[in-house]
């Protein structure tokens, strides 16, 4: 910004009557105009008639109104500092947390990955897919059954396991794979209800 008063310096400013002057004038300059000291217009004044210099100073104007409608506006300078530094410490904070995530996140797929493959290679050895990992009839088996042992029920179905079972029998053996909250009233001996040829070996 360029101020529209202008006012006579001295060739040589290294007196102290040169510089006394220079005071004297700019504390008359405030005097005279105490709220603001009226600045050259870009384009008025000095002719500046560029499409992008337009361009540039809507923007700047745009920024300024912005600016002057913060709430950072109606506090004092340094107040305004202080909040602006939380400002700075909080958003250096987040980045630092954001790299630390990044890291953890980067961690935990490694150690995903790990897992994936050694879970893939038991699925293989089962029969479950096939070497280019296309599910088979007994990993498709094992999408359909909803308990916390899928693997092992369909290990049981497809070995023949349930052929020479009875229903009382194949019942029991299924009961083992889901998980059961103990009955009020219960004795705590689970074989003391069965049927003498299940509590047998």
């Amino acid at each position: 910004r360029i101020s529209a008063v202008r006012i006579f310096i001295p060739s040589d400013v290294t007196t102290v009557a040169s510089r006394r002057k220079v005071a004297s004038d700019v504390k008359q300059i405030k005097e005279r105009m105490p709220n603001e000291i009226p600045l050259l217009d870009p384009v008025k004044d000095l002719k500046i008639t560029d499409d992008a210099f337009q361009t540039l100073l809507g923007r700047a104007e745009t920024l300024a109104n912005r600016l002057a409608s913060h709430d950072l506006s109606n506090h004092e300078d340094e107040k305004r500092l202080t909040l602006v530094k939380a400002f700075e410490e909080k958003a250096l904070l987040e980045e630092q947390a954001k790299v630390l995530r990044d890291k953890a996140h980067a961690c935990q797929s490694i150690a995903l990955k790990d897992d994936l493959k050694k879970m893939k290679k038991a699925l293989k050895r089962l029969g479950h897919v096939d070497a280019q990992g296309v599910i088979e009839t007994k990993g498709r088996t094992a999408c359909e059954i909803n308990t916390a042992h899928e693997l092992v029920v369909v290990e049981l179905v497809f070995g023949g396991i349930f052929n020479d079972l009875s229903i009382e029998q194949s019942v029991a053996l299924l009961s083992c794979m889901t998980f059961g909250e103990p009955l009020k009233g219960d004795d705590g001996d689970p074989g003391s209800h069965l049927k003498p040829f299940l509590a047998s070996p």
